[in-house]
């Protein structure tokens, strides 16, 4: 598991613990959990997500990445 806590001026935190799993060759998010607590607002906050289901090399066009973007024919 990945752990990143970074405190603030204002005496607040945040906190993120990510753990990780391997599907086929890649390594990608399994889960993640992160904590705020912010005293000086009288703030806090947690949350949880997982992440399941990867599919990768879907054989997606080109143009779905293309979108928007000005694709040069030289």
């Amino acid at each position: 598991m990945a752990q990143s806590s970074t405190s603030f001026r204002n005496e607040g935190n945040l906190t993120l613990d990510i753990e990780y799993t391997k599907v086929g060759n890649f390594t990608v998010f399994d889960s993640l959990r992160v904590t705020a607590d912010f005293p000086s607002m009288s703030a806090s906050a947690n949350g949880e997500a997982k992440y399941s289901h990867y599919s990768f090399n879907q054989n997606l066009p080109n143009s779905l990445f293309n979108k928007g973007k000005r694709v040069s024919s030289r």
